[in-house]
């Protein structure tokens, strides 16, 4: 999660109710991501994450349940490595 929305920069939640992307860090889950055939931008990082593709890699129902919780939508992306999730502006959420 950034705190800021990718197509405006607005902050979180200003004038919109902002949705939650998560990092999934992992070189076996990116290999399936790959592996599903899934192009990884800039060679590092896959997603958003769709329904079919989230169900593939038995995440779909994590995902629903974030989201149900959460009261927002919420998208996963896959990174290989913490090194290239970081690379991204973030905000560490335990």
């Amino acid at each position: 999660m950034t705190g800021r929305s990718w197509r405006t920069g607005e902050p979180f939640d200003v004038g919109r109710r902002s949705d939650y992307d998560i990092a999934l860090v992992g070189p076996d889950l990116f290999e399936m991501g790959r592996a599903l055939g899934l192009k990884a931008k800039d060679g590092t990082r896959i997603g958003p994450l769709y329904d079919a593709r989230l169900d593939a890699l038995g995440l779909l129902d994590l995902r629903d349940d974030l989201a149900r919780l959460a009261g927002r939508p919420v998208n996963f992306m896959l990174y290989a490595d913490l090194e290239s999730a970081f690379k991204r502006p973030w905000i560490w959420v335990p």
